[in-house]
């Protein structure tokens, strides 16, 4: 699993998705963002890149594992 936030230094989080979605090693890793952006554009945008969910800043502790977990287990039932 990776996390990305969209405001990264010297580079997009969604440049990056788009990447590794494209590199046939890493297009099937999890991809979460977070970010304090909170825009439905900025939502689909890494929704259509291929990222699996979009958690927004700030969040509860909890939920933030619970939803990572989520995206956890299929990644593992494939390896």
């Amino acid at each position: 699993m990776i996390t990305l936030d969209i405001d990264l230094p010297g580079a997009s989080g969604f440049e990056i998705c788009r990447h590794l979605k494209q590199n046939p090693r890493l297009q099937s890793t999890p991809v979460v963002f977070v970010s304090a952006r909170s825009d439905e554009a900025d939502r689909l945008c890494a929704i259509e890149l291929g990222a699996v969910d979009f958690i927004t800043k700030p969040f509860e502790a909890g939920d933030f594992i619970a939803r990572l977990l989520a995206h956890l287990k299929p990644a593992i039932a494939h390896v």
